[in-house]
């Protein structure tokens, strides 16, 4: 799973896993995947809105002339990117 699958799963053991999720894990995975602090919703809003873009650039690249779709490594490492 990827990371923010794993998050959650951590988070649904236990209440008090729940809570050192919330306040460690979700800030400490903004902070590692963008290099600023940031909450649990602006990490899923920013995951988002990168997965979006990658999503559409890739669309993009299959219709171009001899465009060629990314790899699912090529995906994650421009989702990172962004």
């Amino acid at each position: 799973p990827g990371l923010l699958q794993s998050l959650q799963k951590v988070a649904a053991v236990c209440p008090s896993w729940a809570r050192l999720t919330e306040r460690d894990a979700w800030p400490a995975a903004h902070a590692y995947l963008f290099q600023e602090p940031g909450s649990k919703l602006e990490l899923r809003q920013r995951y988002s809105e990168s997965m979006q873009r990658i999503l559409v650039k890739d669309w993009i690249r299959r219709g171009l002339p001899g465009g060629a779709a990314l790899s699912t490594e090529a995906l994650a490492a421009e989702a990172l990117a962004a």
